[in-house]
């Protein structure tokens, strides 16, 4: 089977998921379908569809599990925000109050621009190898974005966790941008090195270990990520970089 089209029956099989667990929430608690469930259905699904026709216009050798995966983490991210919304609306309602704003919408706003810019990214890096010549650029970049939130005058700590940077109205976690720069190095630099890499000088404890020459750079830049993170508490991203 072609690859567009077993990413379009992932697509499809992910929206389903999506809209009935998103329904379902409400179903379970107010014993209704959501006011909104229209808009959503139909607003996801043409998220779902812009995505796979740009992937199979400007990207149609792509994976055809990737987008899949990430569309099926949003959706279920979107249908959990949603879960706490409602909650906010019953404690609302019975302490007589005003029901605070839907945090769904602004969730769904961000998956709109997250659109544009994967739209962007497929349509100025037509080839990823491209992406090779700035490994260490996206290293540097990487730990700099890390470091961000412990600028005294950036970064801030929410629930203990010194993870985001203010820029007056606007806040946001540097981290999830870093993920994408040390990944691209990571890559870039295990590419790069393959050869050297696959060249095992001594065994410690029955594991080939390469020269540290050639080995260094990559334990460097992981230990000083992690160091960063566990620092700054992110301890999630952490764990991601620990498994990278």
């Amino acid at each position: 089977m072609r690859p567009r089209r077993v990413e379009l029956g992932l697509l499809i099989l992910v929206w389903a998921i999506g809209s009935v667990a998103y329904a379902t929430v409400d179903l379970a608690t107010l014993g209704t379908l959501p006011v909104n469930y229209l808009a959503l259905l139909l607003g996801s699904g043409a998220v779902l569809l812009i995505g796979h026709i740009v992937i199979r216009r400007l990207a149609p050798h792509a994976d055809p599990v990737l987008f899949p995966v990430a569309a099926m983490l949003n959706m279920l991210g979107l249908v959990m925000i949603h879960r706490l919304d409602v909650a906010e609306q019953l404690r609302a309602e019975v302490n007589d109050e005003k029901a605070p704003s839907p945090d769904a919408v602004a969730q769904a706003t961000w998956v709109l621009v997250a659109l544009v810019l994967f739209t962007l990214v497929l349509f100025l890096v037509t080839d990823h190898r491209r992406l090779q010549r700035y490994t260490y650029t996206s290293l540097v970049a990487g730990v700099v974005l890390l470091l961000l939130p412990l600028v005294p005058i950036l970064g801030t700590s929410i629930n203990g966790a010194r993870l985001w940077v203010r820029l007056g109205p606007l806040s946001f976690q540097p981290s999830e941008l870093a993920k994408i720069a040390l990944t691209i190095f990571f890559a870039g630099y295990l590419v790069r090195k393959r050869e050297a890499l696959a060249t095992v000088r001594r065994k410690v404890l029955g594991l080939g270990i390469p020269r540290g020459r050639d080995f260094g750079p990559l334990l460097v830049a992981w230990l000083v990520a992690l160091g960063v993170l566990a620092f700054e508490r992110d301890l999630g991203t952490a764990l991601m970089f620990f498994g990278v």
